[in-house]
């Protein structure tokens, strides 16, 4: 039998490893709970670290929720503790839950979608199809008529949009064309090269196109010496006059070169009529536009030259990138002047506008506002 003293002392030695061991146990439990409390801090750059983890945690967890039958409580809690966390810090978070992305590009979609069908519902009001005598009327009588009413001088218009057989011309006495007359003096080239009187070169080339796009009066005493030389016996104004009866331009007369030097009117004497309307030069523009003057490759090449027009502050001046142009000028003093083809989105048209005032400076304006109003009705 053992001493009491011995087992007295093996007792206390058993005590004193007891409480170790449970101090030990209790020091550890606590430290690891103080350990949890620190996951979130106030520091930002932290927190954003901690967001971008934790994400990484949730993916996870959300990837493999169908392989876990039990969740763990305290990491459930811990979740919901960070989640609440981040909604309430800065919404220039980086990270974004897959949800709310899905939900934010969703509503983009939709957003999207909803400017799509509102833009394409405004450009369905007004199409070629739907263009008709009451539309054309409306331009007319709230556009044009009250532009021609209000101006302070002499006015005479012309307006078609092609290929609806809608036209509208004031159909004024003719007046003097200026630079206009060039129209006609280049339609009469191209038939007299179609006819065999000239022949097409770089010269005849060469003078059209700074007659058209830089309104240059040399060429166009040039181009009317060619037709003299080619035919001596006859008087070169007659070709013009030839062409205009021929294509109906019955209140066109150009019987006249450009006064350049002063001596002009002595070399070739005539009765120095020089006049056309807004009919006829709408009428010449709308069979360039439609391929009919002359023939398909002469009004293809009528109008290159006036789609490369330089003198574009009339007309086409206001008009948007949408619209395409091919026009023609002419002034003189009080006369300002403005022949053109614009293409748009939703139609074709001509639009010719003669003016005779005190003040040739307000013509060009309302050439500018009459020519957007009239696009903008037809393009809305």
């Amino acid at each position: 039998m053992k001493n009491p003293k011995s087992l007295k002392t093996i007792a206390s030695i058993l005590t004193v490893i007891i409480v170790i061991f449970l101090a030990v146990n209790f020091f550890l439990v606590s430290n690891k709970k103080g350990g949890s409390v620190n996951l979130i801090t106030n520091n930002s750059s932290e927190t954003t670290l901690s967001d971008e983890e934790t994400k990484q945690e949730l993916y996870s967890s959300e990837s493999d929720a169908d392989n876990n039958s039990v969740a763990d409580e305290s990491k459930t809690n811990l979740q919901t503790k960070i989640e609440s966390e981040i909604s309430k810090s800065s919404s220039t978070s980086p990270i974004l839950s897959k949800t709310n992305d899905t939900q934010i590009k969703t509503a983009e979609q939709e957003s999207l979608t909803e400017e799509l069908t509102s833009s394409e519902a405004d450009s369905a009001e007004i199409d070629s199809s739907t263009i008709n005598e009451q539309m054309f009327s409306e331009i007319t009588d709230n556009i044009i008529q009250p532009a021609i009413d209000s101006f302070n001088g002499e006015i005479d218009i012309y307006f078609e949009i092609l290929n609806h057989d809608l036209i509208f011309a004031t159909q004024k006495d003719p007046m003097y064309p200026a630079s206009l007359a060039k129209l006609f003096l280049t339609g009469t080239i191209f038939q007299s090269i179609e006819d065999g009187i000239i022949e097409y070169d770089k010269n005849i080339a060469y003078d059209l196109q700074i007659m058209i796009t830089e309104s240059d009066n040399a060429a166009f005493n040039r181009l009317f010496y060619q037709l003299q030389d080619a035919v001596p016996e006859r008087n070169m104004f007659d070709f013009v006059d030839d062409f205009c009866m021929q294509n109906n331009f019955n209140q066109t007369t150009i019987h006249s070169l450009m006064v350049i030097n002063g001596n002009e009117r002595l070399i070739y004497p005539t009765d120095y009529v020089f006049e056309s309307s807004a009919l006829d030069v709408g009428r010449f523009m709308s069979m360039v536009c439609r391929g009919e003057l002359v023939n398909a490759e002469a009004s293809q090449k009528m109008y290159e030259l006036l789609s490369a027009q330089e003198r574009t502050w009339k007309i086409p001046a206001l008009l948007p990138n949408g619209a395409i142009t091919a026009n023609k000028t002419g002034e003189l003093d009080s006369l300002s002047h403005d022949a053109a083809i614009i293409k748009s989105p939703n139609c074709d048209y001509v639009l010719t506008i003669m003016t005779d005032s005190p003040d040739a400076y307000q013509a060009d304006l309302l050439m500018q506002d009459l020519s957007l109003e009239i696009y903008n009705y037809l393009n809305p």
